[in-house]
């Protein structure tokens, strides 16, 4: 991938750009939803793209592909020069920065889990809620690991790569009381780190308040 980018970038500046940058992004991942203890749903996904950007004739263009091949990517790079030669011009200089090099790699403790270990967890907490206040009538909870990796590179010889897991947590309680209403409570947690997260969240103690 990083000669793809690097060809790119090259190829970029042989069209007259006076500077090039390409941005790779993948994103794989899969999510579980519990609705009132029962799994209503359970899948994955796989997102990956390029982003292009240039300075030509001191102007900025933009522009992405999800196809990552020589063709779509020259194609991509092309769009961007003519979206800089088509606007309208800005005078755009950049500060010259030194070349960059540097790798950042996340490593969690606990990589994996079984899936249904994790469904059978969550459905025990919906059910303690439902026993410490039977009016919490709606109860979802939405899980997600997804793996993120990306590469820039651009003309000034400069070189990043990110990698790092993300866990996330969406619960959703909602009671009814006759006399007081309807109340409603959510907590969004998570972050860069393995499964060892959802028990730093403290997500069971919190859904009790």
């Amino acid at each position: 991938m990083e000669d793809l980018l690097r060809n790119i970038v090259d190829y970029g500046l042989s069209q007259g750009a006076k500077y090039v940058e390409a941005r790779y992004q993948f994103l794989t991942g899969n999510f579980i939803s519990i609705k009132n203890g029962v799994v209503d749903n359970v899948g994955n996904y796989n997102i990956r793209g390029v982003g292009i950007r240039v300075v030509f004739q001191d102007s900025i263009g933009f522009s992405a592909t999800n196809i990552i091949n020589k063709e779509s990517l020259i194609n991509a790079c092309n769009n961007a020069i003519k979206i800089a030669r088509n606007s309208k011009k800005r005078n755009v200089k950049f500060d010259y920065w030194r070349d960059y090099h540097d790798i950042c790699i996340v490593k969690p403790k606990v990589e994996n889990r079984d899936i249904e270990e994790i469904i059978n967890e969550f459905k025990e907490n919906d059910k303690r809620i439902v026993e410490t206040e039977n009016r919490t009538v709606f109860r979802v909870f939405f899980i997600t690991k997804q793996e993120e990796e990306k590469l820039f590179v651009n003309s000034e010889g400069s070189v990043i790569q990110q990698k790092w897991p993300i866990i996330s947590l969406f619960c959703s309680l909602a009671a009814v009381d006759h006399q007081k209403g309807f109340v409603q409570r959510f907590l969004h947690d998570g972050g860069k780190k393995g499964w060892e997260i959802i028990s730093e969240i403290e997500y069971e103690e919190k859904t009790k308040k």
